[in-house]
């Protein structure tokens, strides 16, 4: 699990007011999925220490930014692709189990 940012914005407090989490600092356990936290791949999730000279990893030193104790974040730009594919595959798998279920003999 990757979170992409702890401080959470005016908009995070509003949709973690309306999902029932409590608008403080973000930690593991009060993030709201698929906006504050992705799950991914031990390979992408690289990490030593908060960095990564792994390319591919989140935690890679051009698209996370270490400013020290909750100020750690994701550049925008792999945030919102982050939050993008997580939707996208929510959509897809979402979709192909509905329309698997068409086809799906009756008992």
């Amino acid at each position: 699990m990757h979170h992409v940012k702890y401080k959470r914005s005016p908009v995070r407090r509003l949709l973690g007011m309306l999902l029932f989490h409590s608008p403080k600092s973000s930690v593991s356990g009060r993030e709201i999925i698929g906006y504050d936290a992705f799950p991914i791949c031990e390979n992408c999730h690289h990490n030593n220490y908060g960095r990564s000279d792994r390319p591919n990893s989140v935690h890679h030193t051009k698209v996370w930014k270490q400013l020290g104790g909750l100020d750690n974040h994701n550049v925008p730009a792999l945030a919102w692709r982050l939050r993008f594919k997580f939707w996208f595959w929510v959509v897809v798998l979402r979709s192909g189990r509905f329309f698997f279920s068409l086809f799906r003999k009756a008992k």
